[in-house]
């Protein structure tokens, strides 16, 4: 038991060597070093982006990568992203093995204070049966383990040990977690060069791209659309009336056919709110420069009006249908 007690002992010490390395305080410096290269590497693709939107102003049509960061524009902001990309991968790879030390560290610390403990259960058994053995002449014979060190000396050690570990433990974990907790962006930047590097080059292309409008807000659609949402509604109403007719006069077949028509007809509306949410959240600047700006803001604001007016026929239909359908089953 002694010998055990020893090596915990001394598994406890060697981490703590070990840990001189391996501290929270270098965890916090290499996240602050990481986000500052992450950060120059995004002013460079910035750059980057500029340069390549400078290339298309400046005559070339394609949308093609592979044209693109050939323009003579273009190479020398690639070269800086690309070196700042290849420092920012060089710290983050130092980070990741900081962070694989750490989590070795941390689970043998562990696995340590788990074996000191069952250490810990054994001696104070071992001290009560020597104790018992002994009787009135416990004093300083009281629990001899093998190797000559004492039930107590040895409970004592364990203690200490322990304690210790459960120190290192949670310094260690605190490295784990600093790394850990880094978010996704951060840690799977540019990691596949090709995808990013398409990304940047799409991206930077479409913000100086006008937009075409839903072929439903475009000026030789619009007068057709507004009339869709005047005649569908009426239509939908109107088989509503003839549901509830059908009902009225127990002719099922009829008004399931008059029903399912109605939903047809919302569905029909259903493809004008999708142009007006993408119209909303993705064109609003085409739609600001746009000569008839007010007639397109108009009409993306009745849209979702007219629908749910339309909806809600075909809901409370529904619920009508559903009900006369029950009570005779």
């Amino acid at each position: 038991m002694s010998k055990l007690v020893l090596d915990l002992k001394k598994q406890v010490t060697d981490t703590a060597k070990r840990m001189k390395e391996v501290k929270p305080e270098k965890a916090r410096r290499l996240k602050v070093e990481l986000e500052a290269k992450l950060q120059t590497t995004w002013d460079a693709e910035d750059a980057l982006k500029e340069a390549i939107q400078k290339a298309r102003l400046s005559g070339v049509t394609s949308k093609k990568s592979a044209v693109l960061l050939k323009d003579p524009n273009v190479i020398k902001p690639l070269k800086t992203w690309e070196i700042a990309l290849k420092a920012y991968h060089a710290k983050l790879d130092e980070f990741g093995q900081f962070h694989k030390d750490a989590k070795l560290l941390s689970d043998g610390m562990d696995k340590t204070i788990k074996e000191a403990k069952k250490a810990t259960k054994e001696v104070a058994k071992g001290a009560k049966k020597e104790a018992d053995k002994l009787g009135g002449k416990a004093g300083k014979l009281a629990g001899k383990v093998a190797g000559g060190m004492s039930s107590a000396a040895s409970g004592a050690m364990l203690d200490e040990a322990i304690e210790l570990a459960k120190k290192h433990f949670v310094q260690l974990n605190t490295c784990v977690e600093i790394y850990g907790k880094l978010p996704s962006h951060v840690v799977m930047y540019g990691l596949n060069y090709q995808r990013t590097i398409e990304a940047i080059v799409r991206q930077a292309v479409e913000a100086i791209t006008p937009r075409d409008l839903p072929e439903s807000l475009t000026d030789d659609q619009r007068k057709k659309t507004n009339k869709l949402l005047k005649d569908k509604p009426k239509a939908i109403e109107k088989l509503s009336k003839g549901v509830t007719k059908a009902l009225e006069i127990d002719k099922k077949d009829v008004a399931e056919a008059s029903f399912a028509k109605m939903e047809a007809e919302l569905k029909a509306i259903e493809g004008l709110v999708k142009d007006c949410k993408t119209a909303q959240s993705k064109m609003k600047k085409e739609i600001e420069a746009h000569k008839e700006s007010r007639t397109i803001k108009a009409l993306v604001q009745l849209i979702p009006k007219v629908y749910k007016k339309c909806e809600k026929m075909v809901e409370d239909t529904e619920k009508e249908l559903k009900t006369k359908l029950d009570a005779e089953t």
